[in-house]
């Protein structure tokens, strides 16, 4: 992925797709549930909104055990998403910095 088709995904991503990319990444699992109580966004959005993300090739979905059900609640990024990730990354900087 080039650095212009990181950006244009970036700046159309909605809010519950930023939140998922922003607080994740790619070294080890991350869990919506959690991603939902930093941000605020309601799980079961974040879980749809995941697997639009994952359809994009931007992450995986993986699976939790709990109390012995699997449930594909958690999400780690791929190189792609890292790309998007560190796009977003900088437009909130840029933002911040806007702001002070």
């Amino acid at each position: 992925m080039t650095d212009d088709d990181a950006k244009y995904i970036a700046q159309t991503l909605t809010s519950p797709q930023r939140e998922i990319l922003l607080n994740s990444n790619g070294d080890k699992i991350t869990s919506l549930k959690t991603v939902s109580e930093t941000s605020g966004i309601d799980h079961y959005i974040l879980k749809h909104e995941s697997s639009y993300l994952q359809s994009m090739n931007l992450l995986e979905v993986k699976r939790s055990r709990s109390g012995g059900e699997f449930h594909y609640n958690c999400v780690i990024l791929n190189d792609r998403g890292l790309q998007v990730q560190a796009k977003l990354n900088e437009q909130k900087l840029k933002k911040n910095a806007a702001n002070n």
